[in-house]
């Protein structure tokens, strides 16, 4: 069924990891012995004077007996259940169990006097250790064991989550520079180990100034701060000039680092920043949303708006590494997910069918925000543009590709003058390019069906939506046509692409008017 169960003896932090894990993977906490006192109306210890350890234990089964048939639990067993066979059992065909191995040394420095008092073993030193070695040759039994000693509730719970769902470290190309991808339960702690020994500047925004920035400063010595206020209409030259004071009066030099923590946004402008600021410095990119994780954070480019056109002044640049911070997606609202999808679904369709698969069958679990599956397609999404990034960093070819949705959709995006997501502007975008694609024989009608009908499930909301003619002089001044030209990516079949400069006026209006059919725009 799923369920996490935590194993270990009493005073281990089963009960603080346990929560930290709730809230990091978005699942039920249960504390068995808080759920067995409540049954009962009174202390476990009260329940031991009053029922004895026999009837104690078997209220104890029968709560796990109907707990191992729940599913996405995470729970704190008490310390004694594991000693059990049928209990050891029936948690192993439910679930992993994890072993939060604590010292006694350490289990006596935790314990409040006020706990201790309460606990009348403790009172006798042999019998607390003669019972702490008995319960351990059980514990070992269990899937997986963590050396707790020394280590913070939330680098415990990191560590669970991670055999939950692996953590994944890799490499892009950056034309001979090799990046580090790293997709993390522990952000802050691989940051840490990134820029060690070194002094450092933190860029971020104050929604995730407030939401994550206390993990990160945890770590870090005493960096300079730096928080802007949320939205794309934060990337002007007005704020990179802002950027870069602050910069010098923290008096941060060329063997610096810069981390940028946040959406596309922050790591757009973060990047700029650092690789123009004198003639460029170490950066780390830390992904805090979906849109970032799968696409803002990895690949190099770097960008401010000028005007009412997106990234039209920016340069392609090499960072340090880019690390995605799994333990961020459970802050993010609904809207913030579904930004991140489309992004996936766009590489998935023009480079990764089975991705593709996967999302047209589980959008249901991401609209639940089920973090598991969410961490899949982010790793999955990620992991394929690094293999686009790494055979064509410049854009000159294939890179292209992973521009499916954008030509119209940043004139979507302009056209609202950036009051609406990038998100949305690029499904509005993709829809489009799955129309023409289909009117021109490219794809069949079925496959288009199914597109626009995740897309809609991903991303239902509306915008104002641009005419061809209205969109056509937005769409001329963006960075990726050539000769003049405007070029569409259009599919040639799932996971397949072609480039297009021409497309007429006269077929864009076609599928704009399909898209306004489609959501009676």
């Amino acid at each position: 069924m799923n369920n996490i169960y935590l194993i270990g003896f009493m005073g281990s932090g089963k009960t603080t990891t346990g929560k930290l894990i709730s809230k990091t993977l978005g699942r039920k906490f249960i504390d068995m012995d808080e759920l067995i006192s409540s049954m009962f109306g009174m202390s476990v210890n009260r329940i031991f004077e009053t029922h004895g350890e026999d009837g104690f234990r078997k209220a104890e089964a029968r709560i796990l007996m109907n707990l191992s048939k729940a599913g996405n639990l995470v729970i704190s067993t008490g310390g004694g259940i594991y000693e059990n066979t049928t209990n050891r059992e029936r948690i192993k065909k439910s679930g992993i169990s994890i072993y939060l191995d604590a010292s006694l040394n350490e289990i006596r420095k935790r314990l409040k006097e006020d706990e201790i008092a309460q606990r009348p073993l403790w009172r006798r030193p042999s019998s607390v250790e003669k019972l702490f070695l008995s319960r351990r040759e059980h514990y070992l039994d269990s899937d997986h064991k963590i050396a707790v000693d020394g280590l913070s509730p939330n680098k415990v719970a990191s560590i669970v989550c991670s055999f939950v769902y692996p953590e994944r470290d890799y490499f892009v190309n950056y034309e001979g520079y090799q990046s580090r991808v790293k997709v993390v339960w522990d952000g802050p702690g691989t940051v840490g180990e990134l820029v060690r020994g070194r002094k450092t500047a933190i860029l971020t925004d104050q929604n995730v100034q407030r939401l994550h920035l206390d993990r990160y400063l945890e770590i870090l010595d005493d960096p300079t701060v730096i928080s802007l206020k949320p939205g794309e209409k934060t990337k002007t030259f007005r704020m990179a000039n802002f950027i870069y004071e602050k910069l010098l009066q923290a008096r941060i030099g060329r063997g610096d680092v810069l981390l940028a923590i946040g959406g596309g946004v922050i790591t757009d402008i973060g990047g700029f920043v650092a690789s123009t600021y004198k003639r460029g410095i170490d950066f780390v990119l830390v992904g805090t949303t979906m849109v970032a994780c799968v696409d803002a954070a990895i690949g190099g480019k770097s960008a401010i708006d000028v005007g009412n056109i997106k990234n039209s002044v920016g340069l392609f640049s090499k960072p340090l590494a880019s690390v995605l911070d799994l333990q961020s997606m459970n802050t993010l609202r609904s809207n913030q997910v579904s930004e991140g999808l489309i992004e996936a679904y766009k590489t998935g369709l023009v480079a990764d069918p089975q991705l593709y698969a996967y999302m047209n069958r589980n959008v249901s679990l991401f609209k639940k925000k089920s973090i598991i599956e969410l961490a899949e397609v982010l790793t999955t999404s990620a992991l394929a543009k690094c293999s686009i990034v790494s055979k064509d960093f410049r854009e000159r070819d294939l890179r292209r590709i992973l521009n499916l949705g954008h030509t119209y959709g940043h004139a979507v995006e302009s056209y609202n003058n950036y009051s609406i997501s990038h998100g949305l502007a690029v499904a509005k975008g993709i829809t489009v390019s799955t129309h023409l694609s289909c009117h021109r024989g490219l794809i069949l009608a079925d496959d288009a069906a199914t597109i626009i009908e995740t897309l809609d499930r991903i991303y239902s909301n509306e915008a104002k939506l641009p005419t061809a003619e209205q969109a056509w002089e937005i769409m001329l001044n963006d960075k990726k046509n050539k000769d003049g030209k405007i070029t569409f990516v259009l599919l040639n079949g799932i996971g397949k692409c072609i480039m297009s400069d021409d497309v007429t006026k006269h077929e864009l209006d076609l599928a704009i008017e399909k898209l306004r059919a489609t959501r009676n725009d």
